[in-house]
Parts: C-alpha cells; sequence; structure tokens
C-alpha cells in the first residue's frame, strides 16, 4: 500500500482526499453540517464580539478542534460499522468514546467563549 508519488503529485493527491473526506462527512453526517453552520456563527461572532486579536484567534483556532474531532468520531463509527453489523461491547465502547471526544471538543468551545464573553462584558 506504498504510496510513490512524491512532491506536488502527493500534495494533489493529499488535497483531493481531503476535500473527498470533508465533503463525505457534510453530505453523510448530521452532526458535522450542524458543526459547520456553527462555526459560521463561530467566525461572523470572533471577528465581532472579543477585545483582542489574540481572543479571535483563540476562538477560531479552538472551534476548529470541533470539526476535527467530529471527523474523527465519523472515522471510528465508520470503522465500527464496517467490521460488523452486529451489536458488540467493544465496538459500543469505540463509538462511546469517539463520542466523549465530541463532547468534550464541544465543552472546550463553550468554555472559550465563557472566557471571552467574561472579559468582554463583565470585566471594566
Amino acid at each position: 500500500m506504498g504510496n510513490k508519488d512524491k512532491g506536488l503529485s502527493h500534495a494533489r493527491k493529499a488535497m483531493s482526499a481531503t476535500l473527498d473526506g470533508l465533503s463525505e462527512c457534510f453530505r453523510r453526517e448530521a452532526a458535522f453540517r450542524h458543526e459547520c453552520l456553527v462555526g459560521i456563527l463561530n467566525l461572523v461572532l470572533a471577528l465581532t464580539i472579543p477585545r483582542t486579536w489574540t481572543e479571535t484567534g483563540v476562538l477560531l483556532v479552538v472551534y476548529l478542534t470541533l470539526p476535527m474531532v467530529e471527523l474523527l468520531n465519523s472515522a471510528v463509527e465508520e470503522t465500527v460499522d464496517m467490521v460488523t453489523k452486529d451489536w458488540d461491547e467493544r465496538a459500543k465502547r469505540a463509538k462511546d468514546y469517539g463520542s466523549a471526544a465530541v463532547f468534550i471538543a464541544i465543552a472546550l468551545v463553550c468554555a472559550s467563549w465563557a472566557v471571552v464573553l467574561f472579559r468582554r462584558f463583565a470585566l471594566p
């Protein structure tokens, strides 16, 4: 399964795989679509509410962890479903771990916004 491509050919194929992954996940996963829509809102608010460019940058970078973790969670779910359609405790745990990772990413985004909103509106 070795890849002999080098340089621009490799970069082109890697970008194609990336775009395929993003579009397929967007098409198949409602949670990913929702997170992308929230991302638009996050971008608009991050460019208007924070006091500093550092806060804006933190909000944008932290937000990007959410779709990234959702993509990994979707990959785990697809792999588990490919391996077995039967109920299996290990398959359930794998999917639950992925779900927990998404929850932690959501909590990180919410905590970051809480800090920025507190600094913006509660502090003089």
